[in-house]
């Protein structure tokens, strides 16, 4: 069996692009993977199909070597976001190809399961309401406690830009404190505040939230500043978590042998299958959590289930709720969560597939303008 032709698709869904690709081979099995990068689809797109020439021709059995081959081949030119998404796009589709193969879901070619059910929280949970202010977001926690949701994560970081730090401190605890008294002692909360404090700033914030228990704060401080995040992440009351726009196993090692931070969040969708079991294995020797970034489509979304099956030292899973009937549409046999937990899968591969022609027509593409990120009025 060779790798015969390789195919991208992309479109426009919800607040973000989607790209999917399928990795065809000679005897009629294809694998479908997810190289989702917000604001970077063509650039993605463009690195996949130059690895494509490196695949075509080879036999797609052996996934370490071709990951390696695609890493290191590129005339010494290694990583980046771009190429380190095209890369997991095509490993997700070689892990698909593998277990259709042999008959079985990709959590056995990683040596799961480990565990019966994956534990999800909803992301972006107040913005399926447009909730912003203490009273919206507390009104609307009953629905998630109904619908059996034990944990949800909404960004804390106020309106970028026009408020000062300690404006936005008060604020976010402020959103926390009510969400805590309407969600009771045991529901897990989490905030993102994106990158937009400073180590000093932030530990305001860490102490302001202490009492409220969070789950975990989420990239108080920019990531790329090991030392800093060990800082924060040290004198912190409350647990640290960072890592999706960590890429491979060398960018994560200088976060987990310092034990930066107690929770990591790699994002299957840039780092890949291969190397996100190798994050998670190499963080479990420090006894840090696995609590996988999981913000992009419902391949990306299966293929981060797997992952996190394997692994002992997995928390819980982010979770796109707010997307469900998309993903229903795009996807032929999307994973759903029920009372917060998704299921074992047991179909073969990924377990999910995507109609291009369909996902063409019912989401045609156009491009995200670049994010904004600022940091709040000094």
């Amino acid at each position: 069996m060779v790798i015969t032709r390789v195919e991208t698709v992309k479109g426009w869904v919800g607040w973000r692009n989607l790209q999917f690709v399928k990795v065809y081979t000679d005897e009629g099995l294809y694998g479908i993977g997810e190289g989702t990068m917000a604001g970077k689809a063509e650039t993605v797109e463009g690195a996949i199909h130059e690895f494509s020439r490196y695949l075509i021709g080879r036999e797609p059995l052996g996934r370490e070597r071709l990951w390696e081959g695609m890493y290191n081949g590129a005339a010494r030119w290694r990583g980046g976001c771009a190429i380190q998404t095209a890369i997991a796009a095509l490993d997700m589709a070689l892990c698909d190809i593998e277990g259709k193969r042999l008959g079985v879901p990709v959590w056995r070619l990683l040596g799961g399961p480990y565990w019966d059910s994956v534990r999800v929280y909803w992301t972006h949970w107040g913005a399926k309401w447009g909730a912003r202010t203490p009273q919206e977001l507390a009104a609307h926690i009953p629905e998630a406690l109904e619908a059996g949701w034990t944990a949800v994560k909404f960004g804390g970081g106020g309106r970028r830009g026009e408020m000062t730090e300690q404006e936005a401190i008060r604020d976010i605890a402020a959103r926390v404190e009510a969400v805590r008294k309407a969600g009771g002692p045991d529901l897990d909360i989490a905030i993102d505040v994106g990158e937009r404090f400073t180590a000093r700033s932030a530990l305001e914030l860490a102490w302001a939230l202490a009492p409220y228990r969070l789950m975990f704060l989420e990239e108080p401080v920019p990531y790329e500043n090991a030392q800093v995040m060990a800082k924060v992440g040290r004198e912190s009351p409350v647990p640290i978590a960072t890592g999706e726009n960590l890429l491979t196993r060398w960018e994560f090692r200088e976060i987990i042998e310092s034990q930066a931070v107690g929770i990591i969040q790699p994002d299957v969708a840039h780092t890949s299958i291969t190397e996100m079991k190798k994050i998670a294995d190499y963080a479990h020797t420090y006894f840090i959590q696995l609590a996988p970034h999981c913000c992009s489509g419902p391949v990306m979304q299966a293929a981060s289930v797997h992952v996190a099956l394997s692994c002992p030292n997995t928390l819980i899973l982010e979770w796109e709720e707010n997307q469900r009937e998309d993903f229903a549409r795009i996807a032929d046999t999307p994973l759903q969560a029920v009372n917060g937990h998704i299921l074992l899968p047991e179909r073969p591969g990924l377990g999910v597939d995507v109609d291009f022609e369909a996902f063409r027509r019912n989401y045609p593409y156009r491009p995200m303008p670049g994010p904004g990120h600022i940091m709040f009025r000094q």
